[in-house]
Parts: C-alpha cells; sequence; structure tokens
C-alpha cells in the first residue's frame, strides 16, 4: 500500500528543478598535503557544464601526469614480476590502482567529449 510510505499524507504533485552537476577528478586540486586525489576520492567538484569546461583543461593535466606515473610503476613492476610476492607486494591493490585510475581518465574524457561544444574543441595546457 502506497500509504504507508506517505504516513497518512496525500500525494500531490510538484514540478522539479533539476540542476545539472557533472563531477571534476582533479588530481591535484584543492589539496594541501602533496597526495594526489584518485578518482574515487569522495571530495570531487560537482560542477556545472559551464564550470566543468572551464575547469577541465587544467586537470586534464593533471590527470596525464599521474597517468604518466602509473604507466612508470607499471612498468617497473613489471620488469621484477618474477620477484613479486602476492601480498607484500599487493600487486592486487596496485592494478587496482592502475585500473581505477584508467577508469576516472577515460570517464573525464567521455564527459569532456558530452559537454564540449561540437565546434569549439577544448584546447589544453602543456602537461
Amino acid at each position: 500500500p502506497a500509504g504507508v510510505w506517505l504516513r497518512g499524507r496525500r500525494p500531490a504533485v510538484k514540478d522539479l528543478r533539476v540542476l545539472p552537476h557533472f563531477p571534476l577528478w582533479d588530481p591535484g586540486a584543492g589539496s594541501a598535503s602533496s597526495r594526489v586525489a584518485m578518482p574515487h576520492d569522495p571530495e570531487r567538484a560537482s560542477l556545472s557544464a559551464a564550470e566543468w569546461l572551464a575547469r577541465y583543461p587544467d586537470a586534464a593535466s593533471r590527470i596525464q601526469w599521474v597517468m604518466d606515473r602509473v604507466v612508470d610503476r607499471t612498468k617497473a613492476l613489471a620488469a621484477k614480476a618474477r620477484s613479486l610476492e602476492c601480498v607484500k607486494d599487493d600487486i592486487a591493490g596496485q592494478l587496482e590502482e592502475v585500473s581505477a585510475v584508467r577508469r576516472g581518465c577515460h570517464r573525464m574524457q567521455t564527459l569532456a567529449q558530452t559537454l564540449a561544444p561540437k565546434a569549439e574543441p577544448i584546447e589544453f595546457g602543456p602537461v
């Protein structure tokens, strides 16, 4: 019975105002420490489309920097693969970090393609 959820009140029709907001993963934004923010960190900004597009080029450069570090660490890990120990070297954790960063990067790229006007490509600064 629907009345259970309404706690005795009558249903009412109301207009909803939807405010679109888009999550931005910026590995270096607002961090007081030298720790790099990861894509799954809860402090990610939720922005309007215009603000997201304005902040994305700088964030994308930092995302690329994180991707480059992850690739370097993964190559170093692969070079010593035969001597690694599953638990001690936390191989699963390192592989999950690679996956998380890759997923975060891909999500930001997909969102950029969705939000950016087709006639005006996003301009990126140096990495």
